[in-house]
């Protein structure tokens, strides 16, 4: 399998479409680790999840302090709020100013097929509920409170003259099995 970056240019479809659980009797999810692997390295990015190279099933590689693997990851509470400018390699030159949780309880399994409840706070919380958010078919488009199409420089820019900012660590959050919001 080639890896090809999915975008909302020609794959837009496929991007908002809700991914699958990833079937542990199918070990086909181990050769999707090496391309999700392989990818984020080869590009630089942060993150990517399975569906942004092709591959609709909820699993994602996130190069946080250090890699790691979250297959069928699901937010089991969040707290706080933070605001941040994002861009993904999906969305093209889109870039979006974005509520986020402070903080995420989320449960996973690890590439050992080993299950895991582990809390993220900060930017690895907002990081992995964009990732999460991909898997359920949700853009960072469609929750921002403005949307820039900016070139790669300029969002540099926009995103180092405006770094994550945290605005509550205790705030509630609304989370159901689709996404997490901030309440109002």
């Amino acid at each position: 399998m080639n890896i090809e970056k999915k975008t909302i240019y020609k794959d837009e479809e496929l991007l908002r479409t809700p991914s699958k659980d990833v079937c542990f009797n199918n070990t086909k999810y181990t050769r999707y680790i090496k391309l999700l692997k392989k990818f984020c390295n080869n590009t630089g990015c942060t993150a990517v999840s399975g569906v942004q190279i092709g591959v609709p099933e909820r699993i994602i590689y996130a190069n946080l302090d250090k890699g790691m693997v979250l297959i069928n990851p699901t937010i089991e509470s969040a707290k706080g709020e933070a605001s941040l400018w994002e861009d993904n390699i999906s969305c093209g030159d889109n870039i979006g100013l974005v509520k986020r949780p402070f903080e995420i309880l989320v449960k996973f399994f690890n590439e050992d097929l080993e299950e895991y409840i582990e809390i993220f706070q900060g930017e690895h919380a907002a990081i992995l509920c964009q990732q999460i958010d991909l898997t359920n078919g949700i853009l960072f488009t469609d929750i921002a409170e403005e949307v820039q199409n900016q070139p790669e420089k300029r969002r540099v820019i926009i995103k180092n003259n405006n770094p994550y900012q945290i605005i509550s660590q205790t705030s509630d959050c609304i989370v159901n099995k689709n996404f997490i919001r901030i309440k109002k």
